[in-house]
């Protein structure tokens, strides 16, 4: 997936729409991926996302998600950096 900092929209490929339990091919906002993440692990995602922000290099991050679609709980290994403008 990706998502636009400055709109907080994104897109997931449709694999990880489907792993998430998010609507395959549709735009998804960056609060409805965040609220995914399993209570107990958001602080742990809150700061790996401040992190990558402040320019820290590409990162990973093993959580849960809690998939909105049926309430499953799966593990993620999730890496990510930020891009700047072109």
């Amino acid at each position: 997936y990706e998502w636009d900092l400055a709109t907080g929209r994104g897109f997931a490929s449709h694999n990880v729409a489907n792993i998430i339990g998010l609507p395959p091919g549709q735009p998804i906002r960056l609060k409805a991926l965040l609220a995914t993440v399993h209570e107990d692990d958001r602080e742990l995602v809150d700061r790996t996302v401040e992190r990558i922000l402040a320019g820290s290099p590409s990162l990973g991050t093993e959580y849960r998600i809690r998939r909105p679609s049926d309430g499953e709980i799966r593990w993620i290994f999730d890496r990510g950096s930020a891009q700047g403008a072109e």
